[in-house]
């Protein structure tokens, strides 16, 4: 395995201080790659001619920047950069012959020949003159109610919802909302990267709620809430992501009476109940005064159409919308006619079910290849959750992995806490072709099947 050791330190300011640059410097370039091992610190130490004290200061430091990583019987390793504020894992190109299979895309299907033509459609009406005037912060009362109609359910009331600009936009309305900055929240122990980027953000305090695999456990996170009397929640009930797992009605109804309970709210992400074969009620149902029910067409649809949005609690139905004016004075009126167009015309369906058989087949190939290594594996996800076996630890199994020209989402991207996982995301969708999905799929078991050692030899 490969060892960090600095080329040479700087003479000017404190010896530790010179390390931490000096390995900052060389992740910057390359030459320390995700996964590296450093030297025990007596080691370092004695070939660099510094005291022991300097380089335990120095590798406490690096480790507060996120530079490091240390495991109590294994030593420290160069971590992974943590992206997830900025954007979040890979951005769909990579390097030209690389697959990223770190971004949570849907294949694009049909949807580029479907906006071509509502373009054109669009463009031979009368609406366009009142799409591109400033318009109602909520969105436009159309806009809401076909929105409303095909989401179903009491907890999508059209008079109650309000457009955003994504999901993101939505869950940082309700975080507003909600919190203030030293403020606990509670979410899964490991969550979509975008709520960490959030709570980074507004300078909350994220912890993790433990899973198995039918999702979060009621109990532990009810023990969690006694402890860190926290009031709000952040759950994905509907392949949770990164684990993909499903929540059971009975946990759903199990949370909602917790929340009751302790007077919690919850912000409910829930942008992938689409690929179910049967659609549950969303915890919204069950409590719908305390519950921010969040929704997209990003994986539904396609990501750049950029609508969302949020149906909060009636009492805060007025923050919401002073939160979309404040924050982006509404959600983009041209791409919310077009949703509601497909809505109304059954296009939204079509290329809805032929998204769904498209995972449906994707996940056939994982579930070939992986089998009982995959933490949860319905019938139907745009992404899963790989344990690796003990021979692997995740920032070298992510390095290995980038060497054959594979991005994937590693532990640090999604950890919330310090729970004891080890594995990585894998976004089935970002792939061009389910062929080339299939490749990059059998390189990666190829690699799982390697020790490290063996790694750089698998093709």
């Amino acid at each position: 395995m490969a060892i960090w050791i600095p080329k040479q330190i700087s003479s000017q300011g404190p010896r530790y201080e010179a390390l931490v640059n000096a390995l900052e410097r060389d992740i910057q370039t390359g030459r320390a790659e995700p996964g590296m091992r450093l030297l025990p610190m007596r080691e370092l130490a004695y070939q660099l001619g510094i005291s022991v004290g300097t380089v335990t200061r120095a590798y406490q430091t690096a480790q507060k920047r996120g530079l490091i990583s240390g495991e109590v019987g294994r030593g420290s390793f160069v971590r992974t950069p943590d992206k997830s504020d900025a954007r979040f894992y890979g951005d769909g190109r990579g390097d030209l012959g690389s697959i990223d299979l770190s971004l949570n895309l849907p294949p694009t299907g049909r949807s580029e020949a479907a906006l071509k033509k509502a373009l054109s459609d669009l463009s031979k009406t009368d609406d366009l003159s009142q799409l591109m005037q400033y318009l109602p912060h909520s969105g436009l009362a159309r806009h809401r109610q076909a929105i409303a109609k095909w989401w179903k359910g009491s907890h999508v009331d059209p008079d109650c919802l309000v457009l955003t600009q994504g999901a993101q936009h939505a869950m940082a309305l309700a975080i507003a909302a909600l919190t203030k900055p030293g403020d606990t929240v509670i979410c899964e122990s490991m969550s979509y990267a975008g709520i960490k980027a959030l709570a980074n953000f507004a300078q909350l305090r994220l912890v993790g709620a433990p899973l198995d695999r039918d999702g979060v456990i009621p109990e532990k996170l009810e023990e969690l809430v006694q402890k860190t009397r926290a009031r709000v929640l952040y759950l994905i009930p509907n392949l949770q992501n990164p684990s993909a797992t499903v929540l059971p009605e009975s946990r759903r109804r199990a949370i909602a009476d917790i929340m009751e309970r302790h007077a919690l709210h919850l912000i409910e992400g829930d942008v992938y109940d689409f690929l179910l074969n049967k659609r549950l009620d969303p915890i919204a149902e069950y409590a719908r005064e305390r519950t921010f029910y969040v929704g997209s067409f990003s994986k539904s649809l396609a990501p750049g159409l950029r609508i969302g949005f949020v149906s909060p609690p009636p009492q805060y139905m007025d923050r919401m919308v002073s939160g979309v004016r404040a924050t982006a004075w509404m959600a983009t009126p041209m791409m919310a006619e077009i949703i509601s167009r497909w809505i109304e015309d059954g296009t939204a369906d079509s290329l809805i079910e032929a998204k769904r058989q498209e995972a449906i087949a994707r996940v056939a190939l994982v579930r070939k290849l992986f089998g009982k290594n995959i933490f949860a594996l319905p019938k139907a996800t745009y992404h899963v959750w790989l344990d690796l076996p003990e021979r692997w630890r995740a920032s070298e199994f992510v390095a290995a992995a980038k060497r054959h020209g594979i991005t994937i989402t590693p532990t640090e991207a999604v950890i919330v806490g310090h729970h004891p996982i080890n594995g990585v995301r894998i976004c089935l969708g970002a792939a061009e072709s389910i062929i080339r999905l299939d490749q990059a799929l059998n390189t990666l078991k190829s690699i799982v099947d390697a020790g490290a050692h063996q790694a750089l030899s698998v093709v």
